[in-house]
């Protein structure tokens, strides 16, 4: 798995843009490998295929029926963003984000070096931090009408404040409004990556903090439209600029 994974997985590199393995660590014990690059599957559809994999694995083994399929043609998603792309909520959309973009702080990072200029990289770095559950339901109990999502994204939002020294900061946040939409049941990746907004007051407590980005975050859901693989680039942000992983927060 690390072998494939330390691969150059680069679209122009010609690798396959996705694998599948079956290690066997044991007469009854298996591991299932699946890679996909992010042109072909996101979050959302990646463990949606995976749950249709298996359900015809396990219709096979038992003599089933195949189970029917439950997707939506790609081609939809790509059609419905075509008819919003000609419609009046484009334009009020693109107004509300022109403004929003003059108004973003600069755009946070974790790394000394400049921003502009920063070549691309494949590399992947991963943190993985645990909260104590029981300080996390303290907390989220202190902070009534804050969902605990919304006290999760808050303590990010401080944590990359305080590793990048900054108060006030713009970072991306992915957003995936698949509910009333063709794309529901699409597998393709449908995502937009926007700009959020961060303003670190040292006198407000957690939750007015949570309650204030959970307001940033549904005005940016009513003003964005799920696209193809799509993303809105803050100025001076190179790829793989801070980003709030939306998914592992809710």
């Amino acid at each position: 798995m690390q072998a494939d994974l330390d691969q150059n997985l680069r679209v122009e590199s010609g690798a396959p843009l996705f694998c599948h393995q079956l290690i066997r660590l044991a007469d009854n014990h298996w591991y299932w490998y699946q890679r996909y690059h992010h042109l072909l599957v996101d979050g959302f559809s990646f463990p949606a295929i995976t749950r249709q994999i298996a359900a015809i694995y396990r219709a096979m083994r038992r003599g089933m029926p195949l189970p029917a399929n439950p997707f939506t043609p790609f081609a939809e998603v790509v059609e419905e963003y075509q008819r919003y792309a000609q419609s009046e909520a484009r334009g009020r959309d693109k107004t509300f984000w022109e403004q929003q973009r003059l108004a973003l702080p600069a755009p946070a990072s974790l790394s000394s070096a400049p921003l502009p200029g920063r070549a691309a990289s494949s590399d992947i770095l991963r943190l993985h931090l645990a909260l104590d559950k029981q300080a996390f339901r303290r907390l989220t109990q202190a902070a009534s009408g804050c969902q605990p999502a919304d006290i999760a994204l808050a303590l990010v939002a401080l944590w990359l404040g305080r590793l990048s020294g900054r108060l006030s900061y713009a970072a991306g946040f992915i957003f995936m409004r698949r509910m009333g939409s063709a794309a529901l049941t699409a597998t393709g990746p449908v995502l937009n990556v926007l700009p959020l907004g961060v303003q670190i007051d040292p006198a407000q407590t957690l939750a007015e903090l949570a309650a204030e980005l959970a307001g940033q975050l549904k005005k940016c859901a009513a003003t964005s439209v799920t696209t193809p693989s799509r993303s809105c680039a803050m100025p001076g942000a190179p790829p793989g600029m801070s980003r709030f992983l939306a998914r592992s927060l809710t």
